[in-house]
């Protein structure tokens, strides 16, 4: 469903050959536009958007039920759309591991400077691009061509094993980082703990170059939520763990930034937050690097230093230097009797910063209707706040889960709507929502 009454619509299998629908034209708006895609009895989640130099939007998820022209199954598939900047549904994709038992989500899409496409996931089962997904839940990335169709892989993962993806980022040489959790071993590293934290990096060719995992005690769990990187080769990964994190103790839950060098090593670990007692709880969930500061945003269910809980869950944005040292306190707002369920941050070609907050009552003086809505907070390349506005849905609820900025000025949201938004109405129990604001 389409408030563009000229989207073009099309669709392919994941791993299949080319489409005609890669060349699908139509008549576009200039200004907001919003496209649902679903079905009927289904939920189709979408993960994440990235735009282009164009501005075309390649919005990624999963779904149970179809998906273009996919016919609904038992197991995950995962999916995918490409629009331009006017709201044409260039074209849909879906992808599997080619067994009739196997699942795939995708997760994260990037954009590279040269407008290369890559998309990442978890798979179980079967095997993408002939590197095997079977015996264990695999994360995994492709690198795909202008139509949608992969084009080579890198895959981490072993048999009996579940990993998890949380993030994934390619720097300036093609080296790629997969961030999440393990439930066990891999790759010679040791494992201590109920769940770990896992950073893998692959080389240009998808290789695997190394893999770190966080090592805790018989009780602790830990995930990696972020990564970014920066131009010396260094990759930055943030996220959240329990009872101890590399030796480093905590309770509740506490929050990490770890730094790893070209070849591995670790520069620094910072930790942050209040364990105090177990029901303390906080989730980093956006990450980008403004100038040299490390910006981290998230949710907590308690106060930081200085601050005050709001709601249920508040949203934080913590700034770090390059040698991990934070460069002021954690700001935390909130909304009052209601809750803050995710963030996300984006940079716009501009040096601004984007934070993507969904609320389910007023925030940020943003009154909304429905059940959740999306807040987009404004933030100048120094990181003072600027402005924000609030996309609420007619009814329902409406997740949202990236956004992005292009050239401009124009900003594009992904997310999840299970009531109407911009005009449409979702088809299935909730759809994959994308949508231009301006």
């Amino acid at each position: 469903a389409s408030n563009n009454s000229g989207a073009g619509g099309g669709s392919g299998g994941g791993g299949g050959g080319g489409s005609s629908s890669c060349n699908a034209t139509g008549t576009g708006v200039n200004g907001p536009w919003t496209d649902m895609i679903g079905d009927a009895g289904y939920n189709t989640t979408l993960m994440y958007s990235a735009i282009d130099s164009q501005e075309n939007v390649y919005s990624v998820g999963f779904t149970y039920g179809g998906f273009g022209s996919t016919p609904a199954g038992s197991f995950y598939v995962g999916a995918m759309a490409k629009y331009d900047r006017n709201g044409v549904r260039l074209w849909t994709r879906t992808f599997s591991t080619g067994s009739s038992s196997s699942s795939l989500q995708l997760k994260r899409v990037y954009v590279d400077a040269a407008d290369n496409v890559y998309v990442a996931g978890v798979a179980n089962g079967g095997s993408i691009l002939g590197k095997d997904t079977r015996f264990g839940y695999h994360i995994f990335y492709m690198k795909l061509d202008s139509c949608g169709n992969p084009v080579s892989a890198g895959v981490a993962g072993a048999p009996s094993v579940s990993l998890d993806l949380n993030d994934f980022t390619m720097d300036a040489s093609g080296n790629a980082f997969l961030v999440g959790s393990t439930n066990a071993a891999i790759d010679g590293q040791s494992f201590v703990g109920q769940g770990a934290a896992i950073t893998v990096k692959f080389d240009p060719a998808g290789d695997r170059e190394w893999t770190r995992i966080t090592l805790g005690v018989p009780t602790s769990r830990a995930s990696a939520y972020g990564v970014i990187t920066d131009g010396a080769g260094n990759a930055y990964v943030s996220g959240a763990y329990q009872m101890s994190l590399n030796g480093t103790p905590g309770t509740g839950t506490m929050g990490y930034l770890i730094k790893y060098d070209a070849n591995g090593g670790t520069g620094f670990q910072s930790v942050y937050g209040l364990g105090g007692n177990s029901s303390n709880r906080i989730t980093p969930s956006g990450m980008v690097m403004l100038g040299t500061k490390i910006m981290i945003s998230g949710t907590v269910n308690y106060a930081f230093p200085g601050q005050t809980l709001t709601g249920t869950e508040d949203y934080y944005l913590a700034a770090y230097d390059l040698s991990g040292s934070l460069v002021s306190p954690i700001a935390q707002s909130g909304a009052a009797g209601g809750t803050i369920f995710g963030t996300r941050l984006a940079l716009s070609p501009a040096g601004d910063m984007y934070a993507l907050v969904t609320t389910s009552a007023a925030f940020d003086g943003n009154a909304i209707t429905g059940a959740g809505a999306p807040v987009v907070i404004k933030y100048d390349s120094t990181g003072v706040r600027q402005s924000s506005q609030a996309f609420s849905p007619a009814s329902g609820m409406l997740y949202g889960q990236a956004v992005q900025v292009g050239a401009s000025g124009a900003m594009y949201i992904g997310g999840v709507a299970s009531g109407t938004f911009g005009g449409v109405s979702p088809v299935g129990t909730s759809d994959f929502t994308t949508f231009r604001a301006n």
